[in-house]
């Protein structure tokens, strides 16, 4: 029931407080809770490990997650860090995200990067999409599925319009 996927009290009120420039659904999709899962996820989304260039050292090491880049047949390939992915039709499941989120939020969403963490520990650095408001529009959703992770966010120099922009 969509009750279930309201935040306590306390915790909606802390958020509000804290008037961020982006919005954070939690439990948005979790009338999809049986279908969410990361045994579904791994059953039919064809991720893969590729080798990546850091930024810091330019050395090229293996990606500890698993990615892979779906949607709609106009999108083309994503770069970043040295490695290309081609797009890869819809799985089932990432469809029935997809059309949910822009059910319940108006936005449709027509391409996809997925990652698939291997554990609970590994996880992303601070980073910035640099293709964010040029290639890609600004509307970015992310969806979390499997262990708990922190999501953290930090305001940066904007060098375009000299203000505090978060990443």
């Amino acid at each position: 029931s969509s009750s279930s996927c309201l935040l306590p009290t306390e915790i909606q009120q802390a958020y509000d407080s804290l008037n961020l420039p982006f919005c954070i659904r939690p439990a948005l999709l979790c009338h999809l809770d049986d279908n969410l899962s990361v045994s579904n996820f791994c059953d039919q989304v064809e991720s893969q490990r590729d080798a990546i260039q850091t930024t810091t050292t330019k050395r090229v090491i293996q990606e500890r997650r698993q990615t892979v880049w779906e949607g709609e047949d106009h999108r083309a390939a994503l770069s970043y860090t040295g490695k290309s992915m081609q797009r890869k039709s819809w799985s089932h499941l990432v469809q029935q995200v997809r059309d949910s989120l822009n059910e319940q939020t108006g936005q449709y969403y027509d391409g996809c990067l997925l990652n698939l963490y291997p554990d609970g520990v590994s996880g992303m650095r601070y980073h910035m999409d640099p293709d964010q408001g040029t290639l890609w529009d600004y509307e970015t959703a992310v969806v979390s599925v499997g262990a708990t992770r922190r999501f953290a966010f930090r305001s940066i120099p904007d060098s375009n319009q000299n203000e505090d922009t978060t990443t």
